[in-house]
């Protein structure tokens, strides 16, 4: 039995990103699950080439890891928690938890709570860092990564608010201009054209 399980993991276990993604991009979550018919959000998959003045813009092709990203679409910051997270598998994966199979050779599968593979489980710190290795948005990725808490954009800072995020940490406004707030035990982030903590991390 302990060996069945191990090859189920196995067989279940996140793709890289940039690996998987001869899929198309329109086959995977790459769209909002609460708008399905909505376009896709170009933001995410475009190449660089095609639009040269705005860098680190392919989301899901500069995702050279093998976490669980957000399935929402972010144009604005959403409160409340996320739908969930998910990532492409291996087309013999049989615990899809509400994915799908896209063709014979790659699925994509809800990922569960707690399971240490998503984004949201990573600290600030090493979430940025691997931001930063992968020539990723800060701002992309912590909404994709963390839920959002406090007060809408441009509609005070979640700083003024009451948050817990003592075991996992949270995204919010910022009264800064095109800033987001992280939050995590002790940390505060900003984050804008690179994250930078600015309390609670050792130096």
């Amino acid at each position: 039995a302990a060996l069945l399980q191990t090859s189920v993991a196995r067989t279940c276990q996140c793709l890289n990103w940039k690996q998987a993604l001869d899929v198309s991009c329109k086959q995977g979550q790459h769209l909002d699950l609460a708008e399905p018919s909505s376009p896709l959000d170009v933001r995410f998959c475009i190449f660089r080439e095609e639009i040269p003045i705005t860098p680190n813009t392919e989301f899901y092709n500069n995702s050279d890891h093998s976490y669980c990203v957000g399935t929402a679409r972010f144009k604005t910051p959403q409160q409340g928690p996320s739908v969930g997270t998910w990532c492409y598998v291996p087309a013999a994966c049989g615990e899809l938890n509400g994915g799908k199979l896209i063709n014979k050779r790659v699925a994509y599968k809800m990922c569960q709570e707690g399971s240490g593979e998503s984004l949201g489980e990573l600290p600030p710190a090493e979430l940025f860092a691997l931001a930063k290795k992968t020539d990723m948005d800060g701002q992309i990725i912590s909404l994709l990564a963390y839920d959002w808490a406090g007060p809408k954009k441009d509609k005070g800072s979640l700083l003024e608010t009451t948050y817990d995020a003592s075991k996992r940490a949270l995204v919010g406004a910022s009264w800064k201009v095109d800033t987001f707030t992280v939050v995590y035990k002790d940390e505060v982030w900003e984050v804008n054209q690179g994250p930078v903590c600015t309390q609670g991390c050792s130096k």
